[in-house]
Order: structure tokens, then sequence, then C-alpha cells
């Protein structure tokens, strides 16, 4: 994330608006052949946790194999899918002639990290599902750090969208590269083979992925035909304004999305294990911590991301204000229900949420469509916004609940509410510090975020200590009430259960 608030202005000023309007179309356009996998590339990460909470090596290892396997494919037609859309990318955006053969060899080059990268993915998924999140966050920042600083020391000129595919190709490559040597040298009991590969694991990888599929296709939806819509009914201008709130948004997400992801695989091993009473328990303590994250991106925003956008980007482009705060509302109910999506891949019943998500990238397309001429960019950012909320939001606070078996208005009160009130004081303090003085200079926008920062997780702490995770004799000392109606004595945790204690 800190990375991209970096090095953001500098594409901008080096590309200029209309490169780096191009650069986001060519990543977005590009990004749509990851679909190709139809969910497996989710599925190994699930099924790889779910086959180690039952020691079964052989189903791990024909997960790992037939994956690997059917990603290859998906790589080669990710690559036929990038050839043949080089000579259709013209007609559908508007491009100038001296910029036509350096956008036809970035999109060559984006197709070809497509194919090495999709087949490699299978460890990545491994790492997660062993839980290793220090070892993936360890390449991933890494990754991203070595790109943006040879960004700064390379990328020179409006000309760089082809240095920018290259830098891409090495680094993102290279990193799930680093992260197969990883994974074999954890647990030399993996094994990458062609008699591993299995028809029957086909039908498990796509049973589960497909499903999968349906949600990865809403979110890209959401996340990328958005800037298709503004470039197409507006301008390709716009897509860079566009482009600054959604981009923090988009951070916002990645940022919550790693926080409740790791819940996923840990969810995975207690439902092969039949542990309901802690998965509920998991539940209700995730879902408070996701929703006091999202109300403090939301409460940043509101009072800090006019001095933000100003101070990072220039007067020119505040217009992007109104567009954050507009996503930001939108996205805030769907953040606080990371911890419920985590539990439903988990349970392997995410066909609802699919089916959401296919609903919300039809209105999406629908009422984009018919908004943006007559709207402009704040009524595209509506249409986001409401059906997000509803779709990624609502239903599966509700749906999540009924699968694990708490009550909702439980679920409100014991995690929902107390997240959003870790929120007041810092809001409190950040509404009379704007009342006294906004903000010119980057030390006292810092200065503002430590002191609510300070503030929310004080806040944090204060609500999670009644609620703490305390096993005595197998039940919560305070949410054991809650959820188990007999006080009788149960038999302690095995000791074989390092997930549950980490979190």
């Amino acid at each position: 994330m800190l990375v991209g608030v970096i090095v953001m202005p500098f594409l901008i000023r080096q590309l200029g608006k209309n490169g780096y309007g191009l650069w986001i179309l060519i990543s977005s356009f590009t990004g749509y052949f990851g679909l190709l996998d139809l969910g497996v590339r989710g599925a190994v990460g699930r099924n790889v946790a779910f086959h180690r909470a039952q020691g079964n090596y052989p189903a791990l290892n024909a997960t790992l194999s037939t994956a690997f396997a059917l990603l290859c494919g998906t790589g080669f037609l990710a690559l036929l899918g990038t050839l043949a859309v080089i000579p259709l990318f013209p007609t559908i955006f508007e491009i100038p002639p001296e910029q036509l053969a350096e956008v036809q060899w970035a999109l060559f080059l984006v197709g070809v990290n497509l194919t090495l990268w999709l087949p490699l993915t299978v460890f990545d998924g491994t790492l997660w599902g062993y839980q290793r999140f220090d070892v993936l966050n360890i390449i991933d920042i890494s990754a991203a750090i070595l790109r943006g600083v040879l960004t700064f020391l390379l990328l020179d000129g409006p000309h760089g969208l082809v240095f920018l595919a290259i830098l891409n190709l090495v680094t993102l490559s290279g990193a799930q590269g680093v992260k197969a040597i990883v994974a074999f040298r954890l647990d030399r009991r993996l094994r990458l083979r062609t008699g591993d590969i299995q028809r029957a694991m086909v039908r498990t990888l796509y049973g589960w992925g497909a499903w999968y599929f349906l949600i990865a296709f809403s979110r890209l939806i959401t996340n990328q035909l958005s800037s298709f819509l503004v470039g197409v009914f507006l301008s390709v201008g716009m897509v860079a304004v566009y482009s600054i709130a959604n981009r923090l948004i988009g951070y916002c997400n990645s940022f919550m999305v790693a926080a409740a992801g790791v819940l996923t695989p840990a969810a995975t091993e207690l439902h092969a294990q039949e542990r309901r009473e802690e998965q509920r328990a998991m539940l209700v303590r995730g879902g408070r911590l996701c929703a006091a994250l999202a109300s403090a991106f939301l409460v940043g925003f509101f009072f800090l991301g006019d001095p933000l956008i100003h101070l990072w980007l220039g007067e020119g482009m505040r217009g992007a204000v109104p567009l954050l705060l507009i996503l930001a509302v939108g996205e805030m109910l769907p953040q606080c229900q990371l911890a419920n999506h985590s539990m439903i891949l988990a349970m392997g019943k995410h066909k609802v949420p699919a089916l959401l998500g296919v609903a919300e990238s039809l209105v999406v397309i629908a009422l984009g469509g018919l908004v943006a001429p007559r709207y402009g960019l704040p009524g595209v950012c509506v249409v986001f916004a409401v059906t997000g909320s509803c779709c990624r939001g609502v239903v599966p606070l509700v749906y999540g609940c009924k699968l694990t078996g708490i009550p909702l208005h439980r679920y409100i009160t014991h995690a929902f509410l107390p997240g959003i009130l870790a929120t007041v004081p810092g809001a409190l303090l950040l509404a009379g510090l704007l009342t006294w003085k906004v903000p010119t200079n980057w030390v006292a926008l810092l200065g503002y975020i430590a002191g609510f920062g300070i503030l929310f997780l004080g806040a944090v702490a204060v609500i999670n200590a009644p609620a703490r995770l305390r096993w005595r004799g197998g039940a919560f000392s305070s949410l054991g009430k809650f959820f188990c109606r007999s006080e009788r004595a149960r038999p302690a945790l095995p000791e074989t259960t390092p997930s549950l204690k980490r979190i």
C-alpha cells in the first residue's frame, strides 16, 4: 500500500494523465484473463488447508499436481487471449498514434507475465493453506519495494509503458518462483508429479472453484469495469481522477482482506475437524475487528480525505475527494463482513455469495452505462456503492450468521456495533482538530493520523477485553456463556492447535 501511494503521483507526472490512464486500462483489460482459471487458484489454498488438517498427504499432493497442470493450460489460453486483444485495443479506446506501438508491446508483455504467473500461484496457495503468512508477506513486500525503487530509478519520460510491463513481469513472476522454492523447503513431503494428476481432483477443484470464480468475477467487475465505463462513456482523462479514489479504496480492501484472510485456512481446519463452537467464536471476534477496521477507514477518509489528496497529488486532483467518500460509504458494510466471508469459504457454502456477485455485476453494467452520461463520475460511484453494500454487505451478514448458528441480533450487538463504537473517540478528536486547524503539510497530517490511531487502538483494546479468547475446559469464559447453553465442563483443546492459538 505504501509503495503504491508513493509511486502513483510519480507515475502520473512521468506518464501524464492519458499515459497513466492507458496503463490502468492495459492492466485492467489483461486482468480479465486471470479469470480463465475458473477459481482453481482459490481452491488450491482451501483444499491444501483441508487435507493438511486431516493429515492426508496423497490428496494434498494430488491437489498441487492437478492444479499446476490446469493452470499451465490456463496460462497458455491467457497468452492467446492477449494476442487476440492487441489489434482490437485501439478500436475500443482512443490511443494517440505515437503511442500505439508502445501500447501493443506493453499488452504482449503483460500477457507473457500472466502465462508465467498463473501456474506459479499454486505455491502461493500452498503457503496460504499452511498459514505461513510471514513467508508470503516477506516475499511480496520485498517484490513491491524492489518494483517501487526501480520505477523511481529507471522510469524516464512519458513513454514508459513497456518498461512498467517488463518490471511487472520480472518482479511478480519472480516472486512467485521464490514462493515455489520456499514451499518445497518448508515441507519436503510435498510433491509435484504427473502421476498425481487425478480426474477426481479436477472435479473437486472446479466444484469448489467454480463458485469462487463467480465471486472473483464480480469483484473484478466492481474494481475494474468502473474504469472501462468511465473511459468509454466519459473520457480517458477522467479515468485517472476516478482511479485515485478507486485505488485508495482498493488499498483499504487489500488491508482488510489481508487481515481477515488469515481466518479462512484456520476456519477450514476447524471445519475439517468439526469444531463448530470454535468457528462461531472466531466469527464473532473476527467480525468485531473487521467492523472496527472498516469504520476506522471510513472515519479517516471523511475527515482527512481532502487534505490527504491535496498533499499527495495536488490541488488539481481534489475532484477525487467526493468520489472517495461515496465509495468508502459503499464499501464499509462489505468490509465488515469479510470475517463472515472467510467462514463461508471455509465451509464450502459460497454458492449464495457467488450468485449475488453475478447479480451485482449485471446491475453495475446496466445502471453504470445509463448513469455515466447524465450524472458523470459521482453517479457511477453511487451505483457501485449501493450495489456493493447490498450484495456484499447485507446478505453475507444474514447468511453467515445462519450457517454458523449465531442469532443475527446477537452478532450485531456482540460484533458489529462494538466494532463501530471503537472509532468514536478518534472521530471526536479529528473533528476537534480540524475545527482548530486543517493540516497543510505531511507532518501535521501524519500527526492527526497518529492521534486518531492511538485512540482507535485503545478503544479496540477496551471493547475486546471482555471477550478475550480464554479457554477454560474448552469453553469461553465470557463468549462461552453466550454460545453454550450448558455450563458443564468440556474437554480441553488438544495441544496441536497452533493456528487457533495464534488467532
